[in-house]
């Protein structure tokens, strides 16, 4: 790595915003009648009734506004926000004291003696990104963190709770600004215990910009929740159950948090408990034309506790401090039964076998944030530190017997892995002149991972260590530096960012002795671009680049014999994956808006199955040569009459992938509907569907997925504290995996059936006592990792 260089590039960039020279400036913060921030709100400042500048509400509803101001002249200023009535304050420079805070009452209209109150629409676009309103809309109640995604445009939430946006990448997800580092189950476990009513909105964010970190080829969702709190104790209790086809699933959970003075107290936990099923089958037709068929039933006991413990202090108005404590502790039984059948020309061989696998992950995080505001012309410095402890204890005991006994096989594995991380990082932001920001940041991250696969093998009576046993270790450093610009000039926006990474790794084979190092360096830039039309329309153009290094698993050079027809193999020969994305689009009134997208990958990094000699199917981890995906997007929201309303998406892509000679490639669309009714006085009812067509994935082809889902949400209670919902999630039972993977003359074909038909019963209930404050959210640095921790 070009140290000299990188530290070159970090000086210019801080040089750069701390010499910067500020102008005249118009600043203030713009809420509701409940003082609840607004975001997204349009500012705009006029001199003869001809607009000057302008500005766009921030999350925390702050604006800001360069502009060489005439002493003693007259201007105004106009704030207006979809749902909300305008606000028009004349004033004469430089008093401009009624504008630091403003408020913006809901518009209402009078119909027939009944008071309507106008909503924002359920999506809505800004530069970087497109805006999921959660909050007011039927989303709002009674559903989960993770039942929010299923339901929100644009969002497909796979069977087993991973995440995708368009296309076949994964994506990352944050929520308050903290990047989620968990595997795909218990990321999917932990937005379960989300509710929906503390959630304020969710970011889609397809091209992240440079001061997010490059890691994430699909983009990031980022859930933001509400920031609105009362002095004194407030909190919150909720209550699931439903019936998975018969498999109870049962959580519960509370919130508090409580505020003095400067000083306040956060804290709050969940438990869930679990017992499902599901049946699958692997079909492999060999290119010798031997045959292989595995049935298997899995029964799965799992539970899960969740922690998060915290404290703000605001040491004057221009320092604050946090300290966040996050962490759980989970336990998950999984019990495999499977039935073998394996035809190699006359000779058939039958066998059965059972598995017993045992997972305890745990994590422990602890954040220290603080921000220093040091000038009321928007300039702040933030510094934030991070520790993380994350392990995984995991044992897997194995026996089958077959009609053949020299074939009988028992073994017992252990395969944990123990990680630390410890970063740090500073963000500065100022605005420098009339129209124009900068924002700038460093992070540094270490992480240590060490990593087992200990196998024994039942041999004449006693257990033998296989020498495929394996112990390894990688260290991992990163350095990190971006800068960005936003302009806004008259009806044009433009964003530009740069980052550069620098990566050393070392990795450390305990048995074998090997080591290797690799050292690299990459720059990621990023330009956004906006231009608003008339009436309320707007173009806009985006290109990013984006990185994607391998998981810590899958570097660690073990191999591991899943059964006597499978092996899983690590691959420290992994290269990370580079994509390049380019989007362009329109956002109409109303609502609608559409995009055209294009996106080539280097070096995909994706799940290869191939055949061996002998006939066992070896699965790891390698670099695709080139992945592209191209196609458009299409948002279509739709007033049927007056309490039924719909929001409509669809998307066609073109996704393929390449290795070596190998290539496959296929057209694929999305398309989901959402239905709400308001059936008055009685509840809110809606619908969900959507649907995937077949799709590819790496040297696999993916089946058709439909997902629907129904409610009814209803509020209890004199005060409305309360609210139940009762739902069925794939009332048909149509949900299933289907997947087939062909590869140098070997065909595989993959089914697994999961408990997808549910019904559910939802209760949640708050209480709120004293003045509205606003509760500070804590920010962590070392997202990216804990995700590659795949804990």
């Amino acid at each position: 790595m070009s140290a000299k260089c990188l530290l070159a590039l970090i000086a210019l960039v801080l040089v750069a915003a701390f010499s910067a020279q500020a102008q005249s400036v118009l600043e203030g913060r713009v809420t509701d009648v409940e003082r609840k921030p607004l975001t997204m709100a349009t500012v705009i400042l006029l001199k003869d009734s001809v607009q000057q500048a302008a500005s766009v509400t921030d999350k925390d509803g702050s604006y800001r506004i360069g502009y060489t101001f005439n002493r003693g002249q007259r201007y105004t200023l106009t704030v207006s926000l979809l749902g909300f009535q305008s606000f028009n304050k004349s004033f004469i420079y430089p008093d401009t004291t009624a504008l630091t805070s403003l408020q913006l009452a809901e518009e209402r209209a009078v119909l027939a003696g009944v008071t309507v109150t106008a909503k924002r629409p359920l999506v809505t676009q800004k530069v970087d990104r497109y805006i999921v309103n959660v909050e007011n809309s039927f989303l709002a109640t009674g559903h989960s963190g993770l039942e929010v995604l299923q339901k929100s445009p644009g969002v497909w939430v796979k069977p087993d709770g991973s995440l995708q946006l368009r296309g076949g990448q994964g994506v990352s997800v944050m929520i308050n600004d903290v990047v989620q580092r968990m595997s795909g189950e218990d990321l999917a476990e932990y937005l379960k215990t989300i509710k929906s009513e503390d959630i304020a909105r969710i970011e889609i964010i397809h091209n992240p910009p440079a001061e997010f970190e490059a890691a994430g080829s699909g983009g990031i969702i980022h859930i933001v929740l509400k920031k609105g709190r009362k002095d004194g104790l407030n909190g919150s209790v909720n209550a699931q159950y439903r019936s998975q086809d018969g498999s109870p699933y049962g959580s519960g959970g509370a919130s508090l948090d409580y505020k003095i003075k400067q000083f306040y107290l956060f804290g709050g936990g969940s438990l869930v408990s679990e017992r499902n099923t599901s049946w699958g089958s692997n079909k492999i037709l060999y290119a010798s034309n031997d045959f292989l068929e595995s049935s298997i039933d899995r029964r799965n006991r799992n539970q899960r506790q969740q922690y998060r413990l915290g404290f703000g202090y605001d040491i004057n108005r221009a320092h604050t401090l946090g300290v966040q404590t996050v962490g759980n502790s989970n336990q998950l039984l999984n019990d495999f039964a499977t039935a073998t059948y394996y035809q190699s020309g006359n000779a058939i061989t039958t066998g059965q076998a059972t598995s017993d696998w045992v997972r305890k992950p745990s994590l422990f995080n602890t954040t220290i944030n603080y921000a220093w505001k040091i000038d009321s012309l928007g300039t702040q410095l933030k510094i934030i530190g991070d520790y993380t402890n994350s392990n995984r204890e995991e044992t897997n005991q194995f026996e089958a017997r077959y009609s053949d006994p020299l074939q009988d096989n028992q073994y017992r594995n252990q395969t944990p892995n123990y990680n630390r991380n410890y970063s740090a990082q500073a963000d500065f932001s100022k605005h420098v002149m009339k129209q124009l920001d900068i924002t700038s940041g460093v992070k540094y991250s270490l992480l240590k991972r060490d990593n087992e696969v200990f196998r024994e093998d039942w041999h004449n009576s006693s257990w033998v260590v296989n020498p495929n046993s394996n112990r390894f270790r990688y260290n991992e450093r990163l350095l990190m530096a971006y800068a960005t610009l936003s302009v806004l000039h008259k009806h044009t926006t433009i964003k530009a960012g740069l980052r550069v990474e620098g990566t050393n790794s070392k990795g450390y084979n305990l048995t074998s002795g090997d080591r290797f190092e690799r050292n690299y360096v990459g720059l990621f830039p990023s330009v956004y671009l906006m231009q608003t039309l008339a009436k309320n329309n707007a173009v806009f153009l985006n290109y990013a680049r984006r990185l994607q290094r391998p998981g810590f698993s899958e570097l660690n050079p073990y191999r591991l014999q899943v059964d006597n027809y499978s092996v899983m193999m690590g691959n420290p020969a992994l290269k990370p994956q580079y994509t390049h994305k380019l989007e362009a689009g329109f956002n109409g009134a109303k609502g609608y808006s559409g995009s055209v997208y294009y996106s080539s990958t280097v070096n995909t990094i994706a799940q290869l199955g191939q055949s061996l000699d002998n006939n066992v199917m070896e699965y790891q981890y390698q670099n695709f040569d080139k992945t592209t995906e191209y196609g458009v997007s299409l948002n279509m929201p739709v007033t049927i009459v007056k309490g039924w309303t719909a929001t409509n998406s669809f998307s066609l892509y073109n996704l393929s992938y390449s290795i070596a000679d190998f290539e496959q490639h296929q057209t694929s669309f999305t398309a989901q509907t959402i239905q709400n009714f308001t059936l008055k006085k009685i509840a809110d009812l809606y619908v969900v569907a959507d649907y995937q067509s077949a799709t590819v994935r790496a040297n696999s082809q993916v089946v058709y997925q439909l997902y629907t889902d129904v409610g009814l949400t209803r509020k209890v209670f004199k005060k409305s504290n309360g609210r139940v919902r009762l739902f069925v999630t794939d009332p048909f039972n149509l949900l299933r995996e289907k997947e087939r993977t062909s590869y140098k003359g070997v065909l595989v074909n993959f089914y697994q059936k999961r408990q997808t038909r549910l019904l559910g019963l939802a209760f949640t209930y708050s209480f709120t006592s004293g003045k509205t404050f606003t509760k500070k959210n804590l920010e962590q640095s070392n997202g990216e990792e804990r995700n590659r921790i795949g804990n």
